[in-house]
């Protein structure tokens, strides 16, 4: 390699294989790192760098011969060095659930931080034109079909999608083929000191009264098959009393973020839609339900699946919005700006019920993510929603929203109850529709 004219004694150059070398400079030089050569075409490589972190090493990452050359198009180069009998190669993942919400955000994330991606799904959706990783159709429910699918010596297995004991049954049987999990869980786990979840809430008696904010310490339901969560906790202990894998569940709330079928901010945009003029807000929209960011939880995977291990996490956004808060960043995506009607009270016939309200907050403490990982967030809500509500629009555009949200179509009544909505409105105020 050209050295300027300036003499350079003989030495080591260790090279490593990267999925993108001009992300790997940055995420480097984020972490404290000074680039002594930045991103350039070699021959015979594709993308190569040198750069130094804080003490006097020196490295080298190559980009790998299976992607083309930003530049020229063509795939030649190397993709590897070898050290000995062992090849440097970039860590591997498998994302269970990649084409979903959350999963999309996961491959992202860790195709941006170099690692080998693999995607897994049931092939129910269309891939996500931005996915940036080979998918495969898998029924997660064949036991022999998911450890085939697997690329020999992976590092991390993202699960998105497990939610019973079977799941986890399943994912330990990968010992030997794994070598640590990171599994998505639900902070619908928690419970009160009565036992009380959110499962069960049907008013303010009978919501669980949690700490503010919550730790992961905190009670959860007792598992079993009766709800959703309950089945959440028995994955959850069948995976964490065992010692054969490390293991990292991380339990979020109220996720968020692009390709979300049942996405609850729908209950905004579906409103800028219809150009509804007045919302109701039950409690005066006070009250605050912690959103996650698919891009914060996706993080924070990263972060477990770099240091692997075994532990309970929360995930939630930083400085989380009372329900007010955050119907007013939802709309104003869309520039959808209506008269707020603050009900004082519990919602009356869903009038007033958003996916957010509760009659007591549901915040969750993010400590024990700081203090193990590391982690910081990378995005609020306000930032991110603008992203999820303009998709919402786009992606029910010009045709039915029930085609577009499936998942969402069951509860059209609940969701957008017009004919309660305007008569509460003549009651209090005697003008006419909502509209």
């Amino acid at each position: 390699m050209p050295t300027n004219g300036v003499a350079v004694p003989p030495h080591w150059g260790v090279n490593f294989a990267v999925h993108d070398a001009d992300a790997t400079v940055q995420h480097a030089a984020a972490l404290g790192g000074a680039v002594l050569m930045g991103p350039m075409d070699t021959p015979g490589f594709r993308n190569a760098l040198t750069r130094a972190d804080r003490r006097p090493k020196r490295y080298a990452g190559i980009k790998p011969r299976h992607e083309p050359n930003r530049r020229t198009g063509a795939t030649d180069g190397c993709a590897t060095w070898q050290a000995g009998n062992r090849q440097l190669m970039p860590k591997r993942a498998v994302v269970l659930g990649a084409t979903g919400q959350i999963g999309r955000a996961v491959v992202h994330a860790l195709s941006s931080r170099g690692w080998e991606v693999r995607g897994l799904s049931r092939g129910q959706r269309e891939r996500p034109v931005e996915l940036d990783a080979e998918v495969a159709t898998v029924d997660r429910d064949q036991d022999e079909a998911l450890a085939a699918a697997l690329p020999a010596n992976t590092d991390a297995l993202v699960d998105i999608v497990a939610y019973t004991p079977a799941h986890a049954a399943q994912l330990l049987k990968l010992q030997g083929r794994v070598e640590s999990l990171v599994v998505i869980s639900s902070a619908s786990v928690y419970a009160d000191d009565q036992g009380r979840t959110i499962d069960e809430a049907i008013d303010e008696a009978s919501f669980p009264a949690l700490p503010v904010p919550i730790p992961e310490t905190q009670l959860t339901a007792r598992p079993g098959d009766a709800t959703y969560s309950t089945q959440k906790v028995a994955m959850e202990q069948t995976l964490l009393e065992q010692d054969a894998i490390p293991v990292t569940v991380l339990r979020p709330c109220a996720v968020h973020g692009p390709g979300a079928e049942g996405a609850r901010e729908w209950w905004v945009v579906g409103r800028a839609r219809d150009a509804r003029r007045y919302l109701p807000l039950a409690y005066g929209g006070g009250t605050t339900f912690h959103p996650t960011s698919t891009a914060n939880l996706a993080e924070l995977a990263c972060l477990a699946a770099e240091q692997p291990g075994t532990r309970v996490l929360n995930c939630g956004d930083p400085d989380p919005p009372d329900v007010r808060t955050l119907v007013r960043l939802a709309g104003a995506a869309v520039d959808y700006h209506p008269i707020e009607v603050l009900l004082p009270g519990a919602p009356e016939a869903a009038v007033g019920e958003s996916p957010w309200t509760a009659p007591k907050p549901f915040i969750l403490d993010m400590t024990a993510a700081q203090q193990a990982l590391g982690y910081k967030p990378v995005t609020t809500y306000a930032a991110a929603v603008q992203e999820t509500s303009r998709w919402l629009l786009d992606h029910t555009r010009a045709r039915f929203w029930q085609e577009a949200l499936p998942q969402l179509a069951p509860a059209a009544d609940v969701i957008f109850p017009y004919e309660a909505e305007d008569m509460l409105l003549q009651r209090l105020t005697g003008v006419g529709p909502m509209i």
